[in-house]
């Protein structure tokens, strides 16, 4: 496998840009093979036995994995999905 460098370079990136050109996009070709991916290691929490990953700041990793560890003391399975409880407490929660 090629990795990355199959999405920055080569007939599929000329694909991405010919796309993004015809719809108004300003990124080129040359600005796909410019590109350095910077490899950081994620934020993690434990949400009802899972392990939910997302990417630090200067992301809105912090803010998802925030209301999955309010959501953790909740017993929002017992509120049902779609009640009006369930949707309160997410919004409380995404407000926080």
């Amino acid at each position: 496998s090629e990795g990355a460098r199959v999405f920055y370079e080569g007939e599929l990136a000329d694909r991405l840009t010919r796309w993004l050109s015809d719809n108004g996009g300003l990124l080129t070709a040359r600005d796909f093979a410019a590109h350095q991916a910077e490899t950081v290691t994620p934020l993690r929490v434990r949400y009802r036995g899972l392990e939910c990953c997302n990417l630090p700041p200067n992301t809105q990793g912090l803010a998802s994995l925030s209301i999955h560890n309010i959501l953790e003391h909740l017993d929002i399975q017992g509120m049902g999905e779609g009640s009006a409880a369930y949707l309160h407490a997410i919004v409380e929660a995404t407000k926080l």
